[in-house]
């Protein structure tokens, strides 16, 4: 008797063997899976060259299903009050890990080879990523900088501005109420 297998992408136990995946429902599958991640892998690819960096938002936790390795995945990095956008995301496919997941995946699968690369991201990649990271870090705390001195001259002219306000008070003086207008009111 034939031992019965699972398929993680079409959800079902089968006992034909390797013929599974050569199945018209088991292809739809595969490629809904894999066009599933697509864009999101493209977006990060696209951070590769120009990590851009933001304030922390709670949305930043976000998490993507990676079909290649059977598990969530971070999209972005967040450290304290920062998120480097994608970040997560482009750790996972440069990992050793992922790589090996994604060949064994495609092997058991039998996806268009020619897809594979798309869900790559190799070590000369990722170290351009960190470069850029680190770039797009140091414009972040420049444009926080520029922010919070233009802040603080704000308030400046704002105090200034009261103290105008204050010795011009104190220069003409209170009009003296009579003490009949006071006792009207």
């Amino acid at each position: 008797m034939a031992l019965a297998q699972r398929c993680p992408l079409c959800r079902q136990t089968f006992f034909c063997g390797r013929g599974h995946v050569y199945s018209r429902k088991h292809r739809r599958q595969l490629q809904a899976a894999l066009d599933r991640l697509l864009p999101q892998v493209e977006a990060a690819r696209k951070a590769v060259r120009s990590a851009q960096v933001a304030r922390y938002v709670p949305e930043h936790e976000r998490r993507c299903w990676c079909p290649c390795c059977g598990c969530e995945v971070r999209l972005h990095l967040s450290h304290g009050t920062l998120t480097v956008l994608h970040g997560g995301l482009l750790e996972h496919l440069a990992s050793p890990e992922h790589r090996k997941a994604t060949n064994r995946f495609w092997w058991e699968n039998k996806a268009e080879f020619q897809m594979k690369e798309k869900f790559l991201i190799s070590p000369q990649e990722y170290a351009q990523f960190k470069k850029s990271m680190v770039k797009g870090l140091d414009s972040y705390e420049e444009k926080e900088d520029e922010v919070i001195k233009e802040m603080a001259a704000h308030i400046r002219a704002v105090e200034h501005s009261r103290q105008e306000v204050v010795r011009s008070i104190l220069e003409v003086g209170f009009p003296r109420r009579s003490q009949s207008s006071i006792q009207t009111h």
